[in-house]
C-alpha cells in the first residue's frame, strides 16, 4: 500500500516536470476538486466500516453492516459527481480554453466515483481482516499509472492535461473492478439477507465526524481556489507541487489506515492505551525525521519538483511540516474513531 502511495507521487512529479506552469496549474485544480470529492463521498463511512467489521464475529453483522455502507456510499457518490463536476466546469471556462474543459468535465465525476467506491471496499476489506488483497491490488493500479504517464510523457512526445487525467481515471476504475471482485460474495451475499437502509453502528460512529470532512474539504478547497482567483497560475502550480513532496512522505497512511487502525480496534478498551501509545510515538518519530530533513536539505527536496520549481526551495520546511502535522492529526483521528467513541470529535473542529 506504501509503495503504491509512492508511485503515485512519482507519477506527480513526473505530471510536474512534463506540463507548463500554466497547464499544472489547472491539473491542480483538477486534482483539489477530486481530493475534495473523495471527503465528500466518504462522510466517515469508510472508517467507521472498520471498527464494525473489526470487533464482531457474528457474520450476518458483518455482511449487514457492510451492505449498509454500499448504501450509503451511493448516496454519497452521486451527490458528490454532481456538484464538483459543475463547479470545475465553471472554473475551467473561466480559466482556460474550453478544449481543456472537454477534456476534464466528463473525466472528474468517473475518477470520484471509482476512486469513492474502492475506499469503501479498502474499508470492507480491512475490517475483516484481508489487507493483503488491498496490498495486491493496489500497487497494480499505480504501476499502470506510472507506465501510462511515461509512455506519453516521454514515449510519444505528448505534453498535454488530459494524459494525467486519464491515467488516473484507469487506475481508479481498474483498483474498483479488482476490490469489487474480491470483495463480491461478501457484497452480494449481504444485500440478500438483510435490507437495513443504516446500520445503527456506523452512523453512531460516523455522524459525529461530518464537521471535520466538511472542515478537510474547505482546507482543501479554498487555497487553490483563493490562488486561482488572486494569485494566478504560477502560485497555484507552485503550491500543488510542494504539496507532492507531502505526497513522498504520506507512504505511511495505508499502514495506519489497513494496519494499526484494525490492530487499535481488535485490542479492547483494555489495551486501547497500549497499543494506540505504541502506534501514535511511531508516527511522531518519523514526522521528526522527515521535518528535520527539510531543513537540513531544502534544494535537495525542491530539486524533486524540477527547475521550474527551483526557488520554492524556501518553502520546503514549511510543506513538510504541515505535511507531518496532517499525518500526526490523522493519525489521532484514526485512533479515536478505532475506540468507537467519536461523540466529542464535531466539538473540537471549531
Amino acid at each position: 500500500n506504501g509503495l503504491s502511495l509512492l508511485v503515485g507521487a512519482a507519477v506527480g512529479i513526473i505530471t510536474i516536470r512534463y506540463l507548463s506552469v500554466h497547464e499544472y496549474s489547472l491539473y491542480a485544480v483538477f486534482g483539489a476538486l477530486i481530493a475534495a470529492a473523495a471527503t465528500t463521498s466518504d462522510l466517515g463511512v469508510g472508517n467507521s466500516l472498520i471498527p464494525v467489521l473489526a470487533r464482531t464475529s457474528d457474520e450476518r453483522k458483518r455482511l449487514v453492516a457492510d451492505a449498509s455502507a454500499v448504501r450509503i456510499r451511493t448516496l454519497l457518490i452521486l451527490t458528490s459527481c454532481s456538484m464538483f463536476a459543475l463547479l470545475l466546469l465553471g472554473i475551467l471556462v473561466r480559466e482556460t480554453a474550453v478544449s481543456q474543459a472537454v477534456y476534464l468535465v466528463p473525466i472528474l465525476p468517473m475518477v470520484i466515483y471509482f476512486q469513492g467506491s474502492a475506499t469503501l471496499l479498502r474499508g470492507a476489506l480491512a475490517g475483516v481482516g484481508r489487507s493483503e488483497e488491498i496490498a495486491n491490488a493496489l500497487p497494480i493500479a499505480a504501476l499502470f499509472r506510472l507506465i501510462f504517464v511515461c509512455a506519453f510523457f516521454e514515449g510519444f512526445g505528448v505534453s498535454e492535461i488530459w494524459v494525467p487525467a486519464l491515467a488516473w481515471l484507469g487506475s481508479s476504475a481498474y483498483l474498483y473492478i479488482d476490490l469489487r471482485r474480491r470483495c463480491e460474495e461478501e457484497v452480494e451475499q449481504s444485500k440478500s439477507e438483510e435490507k437495513l437502509l443504516f446500520h445503527p453502528e456506523i452512523v453512531k460512529i460516523a455522524i459525529p465526524q461530518l464537521p471535520g470532512h466538511i472542515y478537510y474539504i474547505g482546507t482543501g478547497l479554498v487555497p487553490i481556489l483563493s490562488l486561482v482567483g488572486f494569485a494566478g497560475n504560477t502560485s497555484t502550480a507552485e503550491f500543488w507541487a510542494l504539496g507532492r513532496l507531502a505526497l513522498l512522505v504520506s507512504f505511511i497512511m495505508p499502514a495506519m489506515q489497513y494496519l494499526a487502525h484494525p490492530y487499535v480496534s481488535r485490542g479492547g478498551a483494555e489495551s486501547f492505551t497500549t497499543r494506540s501509545s505504541i502506534v501514535l510515538g511511531g508516527i511522531i518519530a518519523f514526522s521528526a525525521i522527515i521535518v528535520f530533513s527539510g531543513v537540513l536539505a531544502p534544494k535537495l527536496w525542491a530539486s524533486i519538483l524540477g527547475d521550474s520549481y527551483e526557488n520554492t526551495y524556501k518553502y520546503v520546511p514549511l510543506a513538510l511540516s504541515a505535511a507531518c502535522i496532517s499525518i500526526v492529526s490523522r493519525t489521532l483521528y484514526t485512533l479515536i474513531i478505532a475506540c468507537g467513541e467519536t461523540t466529542f470529535i464535531s466539538a473540537s473542529v471549531p
